[in-house]
């Protein structure tokens, strides 16, 4: 954590002096620390909708449906189910069936970097 220093002690001249840098560094703190509470909570939206039971339920549902192989490849092997319109940015599309589809490991990183 950056600490700001305290200059009331210095003469005046001196503060005027110093303020604009002061005041800069706790803006760039601020708005620092509002990045890091936007990423915290998205991670914890994401972490408790991955644990609930719709989304278990769903998933399991879908992989029976698909018969447990890749779309794009037709792997039997590390498959996930990967939401084709990214829950990070479309949440409320993240339990619609037509949103998800089966893919293997390698696929769905190919897929990401698409994102």
């Amino acid at each position: 954590m950056i600490r700001i220093p305290d200059f009331s002690e210095l003469p005046e001249n001196i503060k005027q002096m110093f303020m604009p840098v002061v005041l800069i560094n706790k803006e760039c703190h601020q708005k620092n620390n509002d990045k890091i509470l936007e990423k915290k909570k998205k991670r914890s939206w994401s972490r408790n909708f991955l644990n609930s039971k719709a989304w278990k339920l769903l998933r399991k549902e879908i992989m029976c449906e698909h018969k447990n192989i890749c779309v794009y490849c037709g792997s039997t092997e590390q498959l996930n189910v990967d939401h084709i319109l990214p829950k990070s940015k479309f949440k409320e599309l993240a339990l619609l069936k037509s949103n998800l589809q089966i893919l293997c490991w390698t696929c769905n990183k190919k897929k990401s970097t698409k994102w």
